[in-house]
């Protein structure tokens, strides 16, 4: 019996190790597989992404100028874009003009060389991808694994010296749009009758007002920029699609279906020349200051062979056009990007912007100094009553003072002003005035609105270089001060204000349908709520709905919508329709111009009538029932992608109290 309890506790004993030794074991494989925090997970996956796409840029050279002999003491403003530390700016001298970096964890680099007397260069290192679009720029080496390095050891940094008189030209922007069937744009010069040297260094003035203007084909305003383009047979703009071949890579310029050749024209004191035989530039490796690199070659204006016309058209080579051009007596130059400039729309109008510079002391240098030292920029000379100290620089000490009258020259008395002297930025104040009204601060541009119970607001955005603006006021800028001791606000009295009922029906709330019915709109009046119904109706070639119901028609050729738009709208019922009303003000404010529209006529309401296609705004007074109200459509209404539905957006003010006054805060 003894010797059985010995066995039994053996086993027991062995049993009990057996169990330590798998348990120990046990816990040593858990460990063995321990897995990471997702945070150690992310900065895992983030340096196993560092290692493959981690950059290796190493660059040396010299600064030279355009004869090949080295620059000393240039400056060098860097900037390193570390894959794990962010960007960092350095900046140093370079003594004898040479330089040297090398960095192993670099994703790219940016340099802007810079030295007195010389215009300034910026060069860009960033290794190639093989999804990018044009060549490398610079010599790469492959170190496998994704993993590229810049290896450029031997550069040349080109400085070009400023030489010659310091050009400050002035810069004017030029809008032109060309239509196969409507009225054209242009951009008009008219020299200014203000302008003298003294003016020009008191408030920056030019020596030409520039105003874009709208006129039929044919019938060309006196010194007007203007363009044309070459048509098809069809009436549709003329595409011509260039290709170019730049190390075995093709280029395409025509990639959005842009016009790409369009024919400068000037009328009056305006001529063009085209500038021939320039340098061809890198577009790759000088990408960002190709243009201004090339348009630095134009230094010397010809004296004469200027033409009233001028075509752009884009070379293989060239991505813009580079022209000279006469305004009056003054010369300058001009550059346009056909790709990038040039635009057309579903109407085949064409449109172009572009920046000319002219040179105003009547000399023939026209050189760009965009890219000089702006580092350590050329000092410019300090105009009469400039204090240095206490007004910011870009900004005006301003002074406005004067009384409101209402539109018969009435004083009116006890009106607010809400000021806002900072350009919006959290600091309007709302100040009263019992008679005379003062505003002073120190901004460049000051917006401030006078009010009144009864009158409708009148608000005011003044811009310390609009002279013409501050003249027409009554307003004097004289140095750094803007001034005005006997300013006149009119308000208008708005007269017996109800409330009215105001929607807006959006592209598509109604339709005019080529090959299906048509979309209108059933308009019912329940209490003071006005019920908007789209309701398909079939329009009737002749004649219009018998419903109270909002419609639109457009012309119909071979099928489809017809180009140029015609367009039809009208409300349908007997004694229903709309009147056209053209408002006498040239505000681009819609809500100004519906204040015009203040009572409605009782009677001459027609069912359809046709829509101004020279009118962005077409207003109306409508009626139906006993209603009366007031609107606008917008032209041009959306065309549907396969020209078969017109989709017009309307504005709606209805009268709910039956009354004829439609009057509008």
């Amino acid at each position: 019996m003894y010797l059985i309890r010995i066995m039994a506790l053996c086993v027991l004993f062995l049993l009990i190790g057996c169990q330590k030794s798998r348990r120990k074991n046990a816990t040593n494989t858990i460990r063995a597989k321990k897995t990471l925090t997702p945070e150690q997970q992310k900065q895992l996956v983030k340096k196993q992404l560092y290692d493959i796409f981690v950059r290796e840029i190493e660059i040396a050279g010299i600064v030279v100028d355009e004869h090949g002999a080295p620059l000393k003491d240039v400056e060098l403003f860097y900037t390193v874009h570390d894959s794990r530390k962010g960007s960092i700016r350095h900046n140093t001298v370079l003594k004898d003009g040479r330089f040297s970096f090398k960095y192993e964890k670099c994703l790219a680099m940016d340099l802007y060389f810079n030295k007195d007397g010389h215009f300034r260069k910026k060069m860009v290192f960033s290794p190639h991808s093989p999804n990018d679009w044009a060549p490398p720029k610079w010599k790469e080496v492959n170190l496998g694994n994704g993993r590229a390095a810049i290896r450029e050891t031997d550069l040349k940094v080109e400085l070009e010296s400023i030489g010659g008189p310091w050009n400050e030209m002035d810069k004017y922007w030029v809008s032109c749009e060309f239509s196969p069937t409507g009225k054209w744009k242009g951009t008009v010069f008219t020299p200014n009758p203000d302008y003298s040297e003294e003016n020009r260094k008191k408030w920056s003035m030019k020596p030409f007002l520039t105003k874009v203007v709208e006129f039929p084909p044919g019938n060309i305003p006196d010194n007007c920029i203007y363009l044309t383009a070459p048509m098809t047979d069809g009436g549709k703009v003329l595409e011509i699609e260039k290709t170019f071949q730049l190390d075995n890579h093709k280029y395409w310029f025509n990639i959005d279906g842009s016009p790409r050749y369009i024919s400068l024209n000037g009328k009056g004191n305006l001529a063009f020349q085209e500038a021939n035989n320039l340098k061809q530039i890198d577009p790759v490796r000088y990408d960002g200051e190709w243009e201004l690199l090339m348009a630095r070659q134009l230094k010397k204006a010809p004296e004469e062979g200027y033409q009233k016309k001028v075509d752009v058209i884009p070379a293989a080579d060239m991505e813009y056009r580079f022209c000279y051009i006469k305004v009056f007596d003054q010369y300058g130059q001009l550059a346009i990007s056909p790709p990038n400039s040039i635009r057309r729309d579903k109407q085949e109008r064409v449109k172009v912007g572009f920046h000319l510079y002219l040179q105003p002391n009547g000399s023939r240098d026209v050189r760009s100094m965009e890219g000089a030292p702006y580092f350590r920029s050329k000092p410019k000379a300090k105009a009469a009553g400039i204090k240095k100290k206490g007004i910011r620089k870009g900004h005006y000490s301003y002074l406005l003072q004067g009384k409101v009258q209402d539109i018969t020259g009435k004083p009116l008395r006890d009106y607010q002003i809400e000021f806002d002297p900072n350009k919006g930025y959290g600091s309007i104040k709302k100040l009263s005035f019992a008679d005379k009204f003062s505003l002073e601060t120190t901004s460049h541009v000051v917006r401030f609105c006078v009010q009144k119970p009864g009158y409708y607001a009148k608000p005011f955005i003044l811009y310390s270089s609009d002279v013409a603006q501050l003249k027409k006021l009554g307003i004097t800028r004289e140095g750094k001060q803007i001034k005005a001791t006997d300013m006149i606000v009119q308000l208008e009295e708005t007269g017996p204000l109800t409330p009215m009922i105001v929607t807006s029906l959006m592209p598509g709330d109604i339709k005019f349908k080529v090959d299906e019915n048509s979309i209108g709109i059933s308009l019912r009046i329940k209490g003071r709520a006005l019920f908007l119904d789209s309701k398909p109706y079939k329009i009737p070639k002749k004649g219009v709905p018998k419903e109270s119901i909002l419609f639109v028609r457009g012309a119909v050729q071979n099928g489809k919508i017809k180009m140029p738009l015609e367009m039809h709208y009208g409300i349908g019922g007997k004694g229903n329709g709309v009147i056209p009303f053209t408002p006498k003000g040239k505000s681009k404010e819609t809500g100004i111009l519906l204040r015009e529209m203040k009572d409605a006529p009782e009677t001459g309401y027609l069912n359809e009538v046709k829509l101004d296609a020279a009118k962005k705004m077409n207003f109306f007074f409508f009626k139906f029932d006993d209603f009366y109200g007031k609107g606008y459509v917008k032209f041009p209404p959306k065309v549907s992608k396969n020209g078969k539905q017109l989709l017009p957006q309307v504005s709606l003010c209805l009268q709910p109290n039956k009354s004829r006054n439609v009057r509008t805060k």
